[in-house]
């Protein structure tokens, strides 16, 4: 279920398990998607590729949110400053 959901080329932000993790939050796009969880090529505030990567399990992923290529950018960055305000 989880694969149709999250596919390759989405921008992603999702938040981890406290203390699983240096941070909370992490937004990247999403390079691949298997049985097993997501990988992320990690980006920052700009969009710009940070140049590592970060796995995440299904197990680990509860919480997030999801931007496909086709949709504004706008609305998704906006979102994810006001939640990275909270959990900060």
């Amino acid at each position: 279920m989880e694969e149709k959901i999250i596919e390759k080329g989405c921008l992603i932000a999702l938040t981890l398990p406290e203390g699983t993790v240096p941070e909370r939050l992490y937004v990247g796009l999403v390079k691949a998607v298997d049985s097993r969880g997501v990988r992320l090529g990690l980006v920052d505030r700009l969009a710009v590729d940070l140049g590592y990567d970060l796995f995440v399990s299904w197990e680990h992923l509860k919480v997030f949110l999801l931007v496909t290529p086709q949709e504004n950018l706008e609305p998704f960055w906006k979102c994810v400053s006001r939640w990275a305000e909270k959990i900060t």
